[in-house]
């Protein structure tokens, strides 16, 4: 996970390969110290969600809250998804005024929302694989001031993503 100062951020692409298996999936279920937002670029599949399976598809994007267990599942053997993921954690201890909103996502965690998702409609999708793509450039080439590039790209994603957010989890 690459780290500068106040933020800790990472980026790959997942492609599951394990199928939802209704009873036993929560033997699928993983937590992550850090905040995830999947952008589902291929296929379809089941995103679980504590014990909540929630269908997926291309162009639908997930944020879930740290330490939230949860997985991305294949609905039928032979299916495809994959994602692109972003996971980042905020260093409130040195953090401004910005990283507070950046830690806490621009409220799409309110009400006690382990994760929110949204349909994205084309253009938007194209915003954010536009962004994505920006942050990664930025994490792989870490040029100067790379850390303030990835807050404020990062900043505006999230601030987009609300806005379409449909649904929520909560525990």
């Amino acid at each position: 996970m690459a780290e500068q100062g106040k933020i800790n951020i990472s980026h790959d692409i997942l492609t599951p390969e394990r199928v939802y298996s209704g009873a036993d999936a929560w033997r699928e279920l993983r937590a992550y110290d850090t905040v995830e937002i999947a952008l589902v670029t291929r296929g379809a599949g089941i995103h679980l969600v504590l014990d909540q399976p929630i269908p997926c598809r291309s162009g639908d994007i997930f944020i879930t809250q740290a330490n939230t267990h949860h997985s991305y599942l294949l609905e039928n053997e032979g299916d495809l998804l994959q994602l692109r993921r972003l996971r980042f954690f905020v260093d409130e201890s040195q953090s401004g005024g910005g990283a507070d909103n950046l830690s806490h996502c621009y409220g799409i965690f309110k009400d006690g929302a382990v994760s929110a998702y949204a349909v994205l409609n084309k253009a938007m999708t194209a915003t954010v694989i536009s962004l994505f793509d920006e942050i990664s450039r930025e994490i792989d080439e870490r040029k100067k001031s790379w850390c303030d590039a990835v807050e404020s790209n990062l900043a505006l994603l999230l601030i987009n993503i609300e806005r379409y957010i449909d649904s929520s989890i909560k525990t």
